[in-house]
């Protein structure tokens, strides 16, 4: 792994040698050279973490959430895209599925913004995939249906509708979420912490001129959430991997690369010895660190935005 860093590291800096500075990540602190690095051994973690994950994520239109993830961090996501074209035609142009817990196929928001954003990342129209435009129906479909079941779902939702333009449903779907939002506190999921204004902040990011009240109290109270080994969920626990990467996200949306930077460099205090980009949690029993998918999960999401944030 290191001999693949030092190869990477070396093609990333001629590249960049010929890029101006101003093209790449502003920062207050950092050079050219940390940013570069600290890009390529993100790539190398994302990669490790999909490879980890790869088997225990199923790329189904209802496992679209955990799909996100790899295809914002470059991934494979092409058993997905045949699923999502066989739903398609299977609900004459509705993506339907069934979330954990349902008894029947329903639509959901998170579907079709799932759908949205890869095609996007992957150049694809997303007006005319196998025939089928999915702007027009996740549109027509989010005019009487704006219920998002899980909190979380947002970010990719906004991120969606930022792609295709419909900054109006955006808005009103961050005016949603924001009825959850405290000033002082942060979001409200069963209780605020560090991963819940986290992702406030990652969903807000691209209309914080419009938050701008919220977005700076969500910001100074991630701050707050910081030890010395990383971040903790609240102030009373200890600095785990999960928090440490949310906060990781919310300052790369934010594009604070510095404390972004940082975030990164905390994380690696919770990354497996044996596996590069696998991330440990502690076992609820007994307390001691090991392999985690959650935790690599979360991990990865924001490994995704810190890359594009270098």
């Amino acid at each position: 792994m290191k001999k693949l860093l030092s190869v990477l590291l070396s093609a990333v800096m001629i590249f960049s040698a010929v890029v101006p500075f101003s093209a790449l990540a502003e920062t207050k602190t950092l050079g050219l050279k940390e940013v570069v690095t600290a890009q390529v051994e993100a790539k190398a973690d994302m990669l490790g973490a999909m490879n980890y994950l790869k088997a225990s994520t199923p790329q189904t239109v209802a496992n679209s959430y955990e799909v996100h993830k790899f295809a914002q961090a470059g991934g494979d996501v092409s058993e997905y895209l045949t699923a999502l074209e066989s739903n398609l035609k299977a609900n004459n142009g509705k993506i339907m599925a069934r979330q954990q817990g349902e008894t029947v196929d329903s639509e959901n928001l998170v579907y079709y913004a799932v759908a949205i954003d890869i095609l996007t990342i992957l150049g694809k129209d997303v007006t005319n995939f196998g025939g089928y435009n999915i702007k027009q129906a996740f549109e027509t479909f989010a005019q009487t249906n704006k219920n998002v079941s899980n909190p979380y779902f947002y970010r990719c939702i906004v991120e969606a509708c930022k792609a295709i333009g419909s900054d109006k449903l955006a808005r009103d779907l961050i005016d949603q979420m924001s009825k959850s939002y405290k000033v002082g506190s942060g979001l409200d999921n069963w209780g605020y912490s560090c991963d819940n204004t986290s992702v406030y902040v990652a969903t807000v990011a691209p209309y914080k001129a419009y938050y701008q009240t919220n977005y700076n109290d969500a910001l100074k109270l991630i701050a707050g959430y910081k030890k010395n080994k990383g971040y903790c969920y609240q102030t009373t626990f200890e600095e785990n991997a999960n928090s440490t990467a949310m906060a990781l996200m919310a300052y790369s949306a934010a594009g604070d690369f510095d404390k972004a930077y940082e975030a990164y460099q905390l994380l690696k205090n919770f990354e497996s010895d044996k596996n590069n980009g696998v991330f440990m949690a502690a076992d609820w029993k007994t307390g001691i660190l090991g392999e985690n998918k959650l935790a690599t999960e979360d991990a990865l999401r924001a490994l995704s935005y810190f890359d594009d944030a270098c």
